[in-house]
């Protein structure tokens, strides 16, 4: 795809995917690269999901300059997605960003097996979960290692939370924010 994008004329050129090295990308589209993240979020209104680009309750659109710098640019395109009423963030470490994602993001092993997704009870599970936030605290842990802040920093509090809290957290998300609290009655019909 970025190959298609090489000869474009276009000044900027914003990638919205979950990416950790830009070099090859820079390689390719120069200084037109601004590396960014998708919005994620949806909701279920009177038994109807509503999927949204990007939420104020989950994450609206990351992006930002590789360098961290607030360019004009920027300011540009956050003042479109202030127009298009869309949540957006601007990051100054999108690269920690997108590692930040990777490592929480990876810890959805725990609700695939060998044959595709596990049930809802064990989704829900205290020893599922538990996997989850040990693996939340672990990952956490190896960014700070290296020297990479932990982005958004509201993420930080996943590192510092008990497994305990973490767990309840996790469970009250996937109940309340995503199946809007299904696992609790007999069907999600």
């Amino acid at each position: 795809m970025l190959i298609a994008l090489k000869d474009n004329h276009s000044k900027n050129i914003l990638t919205l995917s979950n990416v950790v090295e830009y070099d090859n990308w820079v390689k390719i589209v120069g200084d037109k690269l601004i590396p960014g993240f998708p919005g994620a979020g949806s909701d279920i209104k009177k038994d109807i999901l509503h999927a949204e680009f990007g939420s104020k309750n989950i994450q609206g659109t990351t992006f930002g300059e590789i360098n961290g710098e607030m360019t004009k640019r920027i300011v540009k395109i956050s003042k479109i997605f202030e127009t298009s009423k869309m949540p957006y963030e601007v990051s100054n470490s999108i690269q920690a960003f997108h590692i930040t994602h990777a490592a929480i993001s990876m810890t959805n092993k725990h609700f695939y097996t060998e044959n595709g997704m596990v049930g809802l009870r064990p989704a829900k599970s205290m020893k599922t979960l538990k996997n989850i936030a040990v693996d939340i605290k672990n990952n956490l842990t190896r960014i700070e290692r290296i020297g990479m802040p932990i982005m958004p920093s509201r993420m930080v509090m996943l590192k510092k939370s008990t497994c305990f809290f973490i767990c309840v957290d996790i469970l009250y998300y996937v109940e309340h924010k995503i199946y809007k609290g299904c696992f609790i009655r007999q069907s999600c019909s």
